[in-house]
């Protein structure tokens, strides 16, 4: 059984782990409720145990704001701290922020709020001197942030000379980079169709949009940015209240969100909540909460800030929207990796918009802590407004559960017959047959010649499969042996495309090594670890040899990914594999 100590070193890796993956690689592994549930235990456990905590400022996500910079992006210190904001997820919870403010600011008489919308995007702060922008910088770890300014010069809705009057000499406008629902559907509707990277929401869209090397693409995405307040650097601040100042933003020429409504209690504040919780679905932005914060600039400066958050101002967020249906059927899918994902088959429910049929159960311990039935009525909701989920399985005297039927987890393979065996006390399953099993060849060598590995035009997904249909091709090796012979008895395969085919499988020889990294496929490794991999070590045979001391110097990568990059390479099969593919291969710089 682990220890209090044990649990609190274990939540803290899992935090900076998926904050990692969130913030500095725009890949989020788990929702954003899941992440702030992990945040309010982690919180729970350090309050009642401050005997244990570690006295190093950077020892907890606590204590920490935002997550580790990209590594390719350069950066800038923030002239003031960039902080992040304290959640609030029920009722109970915002009453304790307002019993807090109250008492820390000794003020008896009421409080007023300001309440704005928490827009669900990237925070980014603009800075400007002597009304010209400077610079613009994401969050970063709330000190030092990644420069993002010609991307951001793009965005129509950032003015790079501010307009007015009484501009500071130096300011700091902070606000939020998003996506209008329409621009990120239109924007994966096109990546589909060509075949490029989708997003699975519009924040992570944003992100990656701003995070561009070519600022031709940021400027084609068609952000947005919303102002929700400002610092003033080296000088005096007149305004008295908030909304004074996002007036004046407004009046410089920036956009601020057209929501924002004064309270003077709980119930005015619970009101507000109330009624954009109902509309939110007719805003043409996501949103997951509302952000209330102290009116008055006096009272802000009595109650201060924390490392973390300013203690005037709450997020109070929104709980994920619950339906029930009935659960039809379950299939199991195999991974790229060979994990074997159950499938829920459901009666079609619609959920803020978007219809929902199909939903991971991720794996057998999912399946047995909801005592999850073929034939149930489950309650299901969109995680974070983004992911399907079911939360549990309704049972009560109105719904009889006697035609359900036990969930029956497959020894063998559905694809290959290989026989399933189980790696992990985390319940997941794998198959076992490798490039053997037909679903792992055809995912395995979809990832291995994608754009972001050896980029072979014209060796798709409808080529592979017609190359393994024909036996032809097993292991991405077999692909650098294919003759003419071969490819002009395939179907829709003329000599002139067989030709260009070859001369793309000749022109990958010559691999980048983050290229050959990312292609590889190991658990969690994508193209900015690859790089990071690449950058540190530069040849493919120490990465081959590599030690888990070697890993854990890389700011980047944590336990988990480290661990992944082990396993990898310590199995015999991969590094017999790598070993021939270095004959058909050349590594360039």
């Amino acid at each position: 059984m682990k220890s209090t100590k044990d649990k609190i070193i274990l939540l803290r890796k899992k935090i900076f782990y998926y904050a990692y993956l969130y913030y500095t690689l725009d890949a989020p592994l788990i929702s954003d409720y899941e992440y702030d549930e992990l945040m309010k235990q982690l919180q729970e456990l350090e309050q009642k145990n401050k005997n244990l905590l570690i006295p190093i400022a950077n020892s907890s996500p606590t204590n920490i704001v935002g997550s580790i910079n990209h590594p390719e992006l350069k950066t800038v210190t923030h002239l003031t701290s960039m902080l992040s904001l304290d959640n609030a997820f029920n009722r109970e919870d915002y009453l304790k922020f307002e019993k807090k403010i109250y008492k820390l600011s000794g003020i008896i008489n009421s409080i007023e709020l300001c309440c704005e919308l928490k827009i669900d995007g990237l925070a980014l702060s603009l800075l400007y001197k002597q009304g010209k922008l400077k610079y613009a910088i994401t969050r970063g770890d709330g000190k030092v942030g990644e420069n993002v300014t010609v991307n951001a010069m793009t965005i129509k809705s950032i003015p790079l000379i501010l307009n007015g009057e009484n501009i500071p000499p130096v300011l700091e406008i902070r606000g939020e980079v998003f996506m209008k629902k329409y621009d990120f559907i239109k924007m994966n509707t096109y990546a589909k169709n060509y075949k490029d990277k989708l997003f699975s929401n519009s924040r992570n869209a944003a992100a990656g949009s701003l995070r561009q090397k070519d600022s031709t693409i940021s400027a084609q995405r068609n952000l947005m940015f919303c102002a929700y307040g400002y610092n003033i650097v080296n000088g005096i601040e007149d305004s008295t209240t908030h909304l004074e100042k996002l007036n004046k933003i407004k009046n410089w020429g920036i956009p601020i969100s057209n929501h924002t409504v004064l309270c003077n209690s709980s119930q005015e504040v619970f009101s507000y909540f109330n009624k954009i919780k109902h509309h939110r679905i007719l805003l043409d932005f996501n949103i997951d909460g509302i952000v209330v914060k102290v009116n008055s600039i006096k009272i802000q400066n009595l109650l201060g800030n924390s490392s973390r958050y300013p203690r005037w101002a709450i997020a109070f967020k929104f709980k994920s929207i619950e339906k029930v249906t009935k659960l039809l059927n379950v299939d199991f899918q195999v991974g790229r990796t060979g994990v074997i994902t159950p499938i829920a088959r459901l009666k079609p429910i619609e959920i803020s918009g978007v219809k929902i049929s199909n939903v991971s159960l991720y794996n057998k311990n999912e399946i047995k802590k909801i005592g999850l039935c073929i034939g149930d009525y489950v309650t299901v909701s969109r995680v974070g407004d983004v992911i399907p989920k079911i939360i549990n399985v309704i049972s009560s005297s109105h719904i009889s559960r006697s035609n359900s039927k036990k969930i029956i987890f497959p020894k063998d393979c559905p694809i290959c017959h290989s026989l399933i065996i189980q790696k992990s006390k985390l319940g997941n399953s794998y198959c076992s047959g490798g490039f053997k099993c037909l679903a792992q060849c055809q995912q395995s060598l979809n990832h291995f010649f994608s754009k972001k590995g050896f980029n072979i035009k014209g060796l798709g997904p409808k080529m592979i499969n017609k190359l393994i249909d024909f036996d032809y091709i097993s292991t991405p090796v077999d692909v650098f042996r294919l003759k003419i012979k071969q490819l002009i008895i395939l179907k829709d395969v003329g000599l002139h495309s067989a030709n260009n085919l070859l001369k793309e499988i000749d022109r990958s020889r010559h691999i980048k090594l983050n290229q050959l990294i990312y292609a590889l496929g190991i658990v969690g490794i994508g193209e900015v670890t690859a790089k990071l991999l690449s950058m540190y070590f530069n040849d493919i045979h120490r990465i081959m040899e590599v030690q888990l001391w070697d890993l854990k110097k890389i700011s980047g990568i944590g336990p988990i990914l480290a661990n992944n990059i082990i396993m990898f390479f310590n199995d015999k099969r991969n590094n017999k594999f790598i070993k021939c593919l270095l004959n058909h291969i050349h590594i360039i710089n």
